[in-house]
């Protein structure tokens, strides 16, 4: 019974310590530009000001929290929980202003929300919008981006706080005909003329560090600017992904058609093309298709080019994309062989697993990037470069799905360029 009583004793002391307060109000003296919203909903999980964050049990209330988010270029803030502060671009949904009903952690007459529920100021003459174009550079959009897989693939930094003239006048000086700023603060630059706004431009929130009316792009996500001389991007001027082309490779974007490389059908039949609509990089890819039915066995080709250059024992990186369309592909095929000389440097499946079931809206093609690194074995400069493309499936629904190829590039790893970051 008395571990019965000790167990009594907190509760009850607890109980006792809970007191709301009453008559709890938002803030009456804000900063110049800035004003109260109301009461509005919030959830873990997004959040409903997601841009930027901070807590203190000790010092939250409109006039902090609204500094902070200042600081940060946001010109929406809320106040939660009593201690908590988050910032964003967009005011929230409203919500029963009686459910912001908790005391800032530095006024307690001043009401800073509740459990899941914001007290919400903005200044709407502090808005943040996207900059349509600056110094004859025009706006592309908000375009995805992956930090695995970089859309434009050469850093660039800036003197001072990030803005989209700073970014631009990087990119041009060093010869680029596209330039983006992500995260707030990142300068990215490149050539791709290929490239494509995201499903959701609101993922371009954040404001850049040095110019809070402008946006720079969000995580994984840019916004993007092109040369006057790129845009929109003229035909015929197809420009490779990389900042350093194909490397060692000859027509690696097949721009040029099939140009320095060699179809070559090892068993089945096959149809070798361009692909115009499906390109991951400038106007077109090469697209495989077999066109033997898929119960007549093992169908194989390769596509070949003849290397010069290469240093025996040196490394070498290997990069290219392959892509599919919409499709279910069987875990066993096809897979695509990677041979330099008398090297067998592995081999690529196609799809693997739930990958293979792939379903692309409005039949756009989805691309994997492979990398293959390897010392070079030959006692030679001279070798070839194959890609062997093996179909092995007897489904006659699943087993004849073209694939595409694109980005090839090859260089010798003592000489890529620093400034590439694939």
């Amino acid at each position: 019974m008395k571990s019965f009583a000790l167990l009594l004793v907190p509760a009850t002391t607890f109980a006792a310590s809970i007191n709301l307060p009453r008559d709890l109000t938002p803030a009456s003296s804000l900063p110049s530009g800035w004003q109260y919203a109301g009461c509005s909903v919030d959830a873990v999980s997004p959040r409903s000001l997601s841009q930027a964050s901070t807590i203190s049990n000790t010092d939250n209330s409109a006039d902090s929290c609204i500094a902070f988010c200042s600081s940060k270029g946001y010109n929406v803030a809320g106040t939660e929980y009593s201690s908590e502060c988050y910032c964003g671009s967009a005011l929230p949904t409203a919500a029963d202003e009686a459910s912001c009903n908790m005391p800032c952690s530095s006024d307690a007459s001043q009401a800073c929300g509740g459990p899941s529920r914001l007290s919400v100021y903005y200044n709407p003459s502090a808005s943040t919008s996207m900059n349509p174009g600056v110094a004859g550079w025009v706006s592309g959009g908000c375009i995805k981006d992956d930090v695995q897989d970089r859309t434009l693939p050469d850093l660039k930094q800036v003197d001072g706080p990030m803005a989209v003239a700073k970014c631009v006048a990087a990119c041009q000086a060093s010869g680029y005909v596209l330039g983006g700023v992500e995260y707030g603060g990142e300068c990215w630059c490149g050539n791709s003329a290929n490239l494509k706004p995201t499903n959701d431009p609101s993922q371009c929130y954040m404001p850049c560090a040095g110019n809070h009316s402008e946006f720079c792009g969000g995580p994984d996500a840019l916004n993007v600017y092109y040369a006057p001389s790129t845009t929109p991007p003229p035909s015929g001027n197809c420009l490779p992904l990389r900042a350093d082309g194909y490397g060692l490779l000859q027509n690696g974007g097949f721009e040029d058609g099939f140009n320095g490389w060699v179809a070559n059908v090892v068993s089945g039949e096959f149809q070798p093309a361009l692909d115009k609509a499906d390109q991951y990089e400038g106007c077109q890819a090469a697209k495989i298709t077999p066109t033997s039915p898929p119960t007549s066995g093992s169908r194989q080709i390769s596509i070949s080019q003849t290397l010069s250059n290469l240093t025996p024992g040196a490394s070498y990186t290997f990069t290219g994309y392959q892509g599919r369309l919409a499709a279910s592909l069987n875990d066993d095929s096809p897979v695509i062989a990677v041979i330099v000389g008398a090297q067998r440097l592995g081999e690529i499946t196609a799809c693997s697993g739930s990958g293979c079931e792939l379903s692309v809206a409005d039949g756009a093609a989805a691309y994997t990037k492979h990398t293959v690194p390897f010392t070079y074995e030959g006692q030679g400069p001279v070798a070839d470069l194959a890609f062997v493309v093996t179909y092995t499936s007897a489904d006659t629904e699943k087993g004849n799905p073209p694939l595409l190829f694109d980005g090839f590039n090859l260089v010798e790893d003592e000489a890529a360029p620093s400034a590439d970051r694939l």
